[in-house]
């Protein structure tokens, strides 16, 4: 994909972490493509090696750490190595999800506390390790990924809607306390993708998708050109908001 010369990221210098959901081969493939080094933190192995892989092809700069961005110290000690590798540092991308569904009566307090610490916590401990990097410097992006859920109520979603929604606000409050040193906050909200190949078809049959403006299901490559955007200096006046890319499902009665 060309990229315009406002939204070129060479020579930024980008933590991105990872979660279960496996778009990070993706979203690693679509930074290193306009033209970032990356770090690339996560616990999933496989997701780590396949995101190395797609992002090598661009002859940047790509390191993997595994670690558990839960952990206070684990966070902290990848985010040094990371900035380390990179020599400075420039962004910040959070996608550390993990998806999860369940009628509110079964959920148990392990499970909810295991969605919160994944989802919220590991952004919370990510934005606190890195920022000293950024302040420092009066500069840099932090973007981190939510979902339609934030917003939109959904039955069995209420562990991680809330997760979702404490992303949003967390987004909103952390881009404002930042705003006079040079630090942006923004996030992406993102609605019902999948990564598999289904024909319009087949999607159609779903009466999810009916419900999407779209009717269709989006494709993780589809965020790109914003994440581009959000990580850019073309984003600097851009602060505390969280943009979804839906299909449509927001504007949705």
């Amino acid at each position: 994909m060309p990229i315009p010369n406002e939204w070129n990221l060479s020579g930024k210098s980008i933590i991105l972490t990872t979660g279960d959901r496996g778009w990070g081969p993706i979203i690693a493939t679509g930074l290193a493509s306009a033209g970032a080094n990356l770090v690339i933190l996560g616990s999933r192995q496989k997701i780590l090696d396949e995101s190395e892989k797609s992002a090598s092809l661009y002859k940047n700069k790509v390191l993997t750490i595994n670690t558990d961005l839960t952990n206070p110290e684990e966070t902290n000690e990848a985010i040094e190595k990371s900035v380390s590798f990179l020599g400075t540092l420039d962004i910040l991308v959070n996608d550390a999800q993990a998806e999860f569904s369940k009628p509110f009566l079964e959920i148990t307090p392990q499970e909810y506390d295991l969605i919160m610490n994944r989802n919220m916590k590991s952004v919370f401990l990510c934005c606190q390790s890195v920022l000293p990097h950024m302040v420092i410097n009066n500069k840099g992006k932090i973007v981190n990924f939510a979902s339609v859920l934030a917003e939109r109520g959904v039955a069995h979603e209420t562990a991680y809607s809330s997760s979702m929604a404490a992303i949003e606000q967390f987004t909103r409050s952390l881009g404002i306390e930042l705003a006079r040193t040079g630090v942006t906050v923004n996030g992406i909200g993102t609605g019902w993708y999948t990564t598999e190949n289904i024909s319009l078809e087949q999607q159609r049959e779903d009466p999810l998708v009916r419900y999407l403006p779209s009717r269709r299901l989006g494709n993780p490559k589809e965020i790109i050109p914003l994440l581009i955007l959000l990580c850019s200096d073309m984003s600097s006046y851009m602060n505390g908001q969280t943009i979804f890319v839906d299909g449509g499902a927001m504007t949705h009665a």
